[in-house]
């Protein structure tokens, strides 16, 4: 896995930030119930970028070899890694209240976008991938 600079990793924070202060005049909170992150069960699936994927990673180093759909940072239905879960992670929930779908998926583009334009402004290589296979590989680099 790649690692990022502090610089990279402080811009990443500075999009998620801006995204939790747009979400206080959003009705639905999450409730942190976990049901996203059972992949199979909620019928989709995580993209990240190497990134995000690099600092979830940094303070929470994959432990057990993920064997199956859901997410290995998911412990008695309660996410381990929240404050540094994945843009996808933190706006899933949004996009299935109907009231709240078309925002949603707006601000996961225009926050992904943004995220492009970290690695476009340091001249890195984008890697977007989906997470679970991605997340398996970097278990058997271990």
């Amino acid at each position: 896995m790649k690692i990022f600079s502090q610089d990279n990793y402080k811009k990443l924070e500075l999009v998620y930030e801006a995204l939790e202060s747009l979400w206080g005049s959003m009705s639905r909170p999450c409730d942190a119930c976990g049901w996203c992150c059972h992949f199979d069960q909620a019928e989709h699936r995580l993209y990240t970028s190497s990134l995000e994927l690099s600092w979830l990673l940094q303070k929470y180093p994959l432990d057990n070899k993920p064997i199956n759909d859901t997410c290995p940072f998911l412990v008695d239905n309660k996410c381990q890694a929240r404050e540094r879960r994945m843009l996808g992670c933190r706006t899933f929930f949004r996009q299935h209240n109907s009231q709240e779908k078309e925002k949603a998926e707006s601000l996961y583009e225009d926050c992904l976008n943004k995220i492009k334009a970290i690695y476009q402004d340091e001249g890195l290589d984008w890697e977007y991938r989906d997470l679970m296979p991605w997340l398996k590989e970097e278990f058997e680099k271990k």
